[in-house]
């Protein structure tokens, strides 16, 4: 049996959890991947759970998007100890929603850099390190950056980023 399909239970469970929400039919056998978290409270017909009818459901990984296509799952947010990562639509749009995950930001502009993805990870990490950042900080960061879309990478770098507008000659 893969780790992934084991039985893990809410209350014994500590790490990260991906949160899903079930678009057409209540979470039950072959309605979702296997491995999900098994939590007490139980789905109830007409309550709705994080904007979900019929609930949500958390995995102690991200699931792939053929996952999410297959089952009809929808992104709901990311939970890692006191950090919770957001995805909301409305309007067409998508937004992530962070919280600062070390309690501390880096003096840098993210408006103006090249736009693709490692490049902006490879800038927040030299500046990121140039202040004194510890390594396992850098990780914390740019991990949680990379668990979602390039939305969500976006999000999390700028909660972390705050230009003070000086330049730095070093």
């Amino acid at each position: 049996m893969s780790e992934y399909t084991d039985v893990i239970y809410d209350e014994d469970y500590t790490g990260p959890r991906w949160r899903y929400g079930l678009r057409n039919r209540p979470l039950s056998i072959a309605t979702a991947p296997k491995g999900w978290i098994i939590r007490v409270k139980k789905w109830e017909p007409g309550v709705k759970e994080d904007g979900f009818l019929f609930g949500t459901v958390d995995y102690p990984r991200p699931l792939t998007e053929d996952e999410m296509y297959s089952f009809e799952l929808t992104f709901v947010s990311k939970q890692d100890g006191d950090a919770v990562h957001k995805q909301t639509e409305g309007k067409g749009t998508k937004m992530t929603i962070t919280t600062n995950l070390v309690g501390k930001t880096i003096d840098l502009e993210l408006v103006g850099l090249d736009g693709n993805a490692f490049a902006l990870m490879g800038a927040f990490s030299r500046q990121a390190k140039h202040e004194g950042w510890t390594r396992e900080e850098i990780e914390t960061v740019l991990s949680a950056a990379k668990s979602g879309d390039y939305n969500n990478l976006i999000a999390v770098l700028d909660t972390h980023c705050e230009p003070t507008g000086e330049e730095d000659d070093a």
